[in-house]
C-alpha cells in the first residue's frame, strides 16, 4: 500500500515540476510588462481587491489606479497570464490535497471514509465508473393506447 502511496505522489510531483519548468521556460516571453506582471502576481498571491494590487503593483493611488487594473486585467495576454498562475497555485496545492486522499485511503477510521476516498482519487484520475450505461434495442417497438 505505502509503494503507491509513493507512486502516486511522485506522479503528481513529476507533473507540478514539469508545470513549473515550462512557466519558467516562457519566462518574459509574454509581452507583459513589469507591471502587468506585478499586478496578477499581487491578486494571486494575496487575494486581495483589484484597488490593493494595483497599488502593490506601482500603479496610480485610488479610483484611478483601480480603473487602469481593471483595463489592465482585461488585456488578452494579461488574462492568459492571470489564468496560468491561478493554474499554478491549485497545482500546488494538490500536492497536498492528493497526499490527504491517500492518507484517507490508507488510514481512514471508517470503510465508507476509505471507500470514499478511493473513489474520488479514481475519479480524479480518470478512471471513474460510468454514471449511466445507455442500452440499446433495436427492433419493431409497437405502443397502443386506448383511451376509451
Amino acid at each position: 500500500m505505502q509503494t503507491r502511496y509513493n507512486f502516486l505522489l511522485d506522479m503528481v510531483t513529476e507533473r507540478l515540476v514539469s508545470i513549473v519548468m515550462a512557466r519558467t521556460q516562457l519566462g518574459k516571453k509574454d509581452g507583459l510588462t513589469y507591471k502587468q506582471r506585478q499586478l496578477v502576481d499581487t491578486l494571486v498571491a494575496s487575494n486581495c481587491t483589484i484597488t490593493e494590487a494595483s497599488q502593490k503593483a506601482g500603479y496610480a493611488k485610488g479610483e484611478a489606479g483601480r480603473v487602469i487594473a481593471s483595463r489592465t486585467l482585461r488585456l488578452p495576454k494579461v488574462q492568459a497570464y492571470l489564468m496560468q498562475e491561478v493554474s499554478n497555485k491549485l497545482g500546488l496545492g494538490s500536492i497536498h490535497a492528493s497526499s490527504t486522499l491517500l492518507h484517507l485511503i490508507q488510514n481512514g477510521k471508517s470503510e465508507y471514509v476509505r471507500l470514499e476516498a478511493s473513489k474520488d482519487l479514481l475519479d480524479r484520475i480518470g478512471m471513474k465508473a460510468p454514471d449511466k450505461v445507455q442500452h440499446n434495442l433495436s427492433g419493431n417497438v409497437s405502443i397502443k393506447i386506448d383511451l376509451d
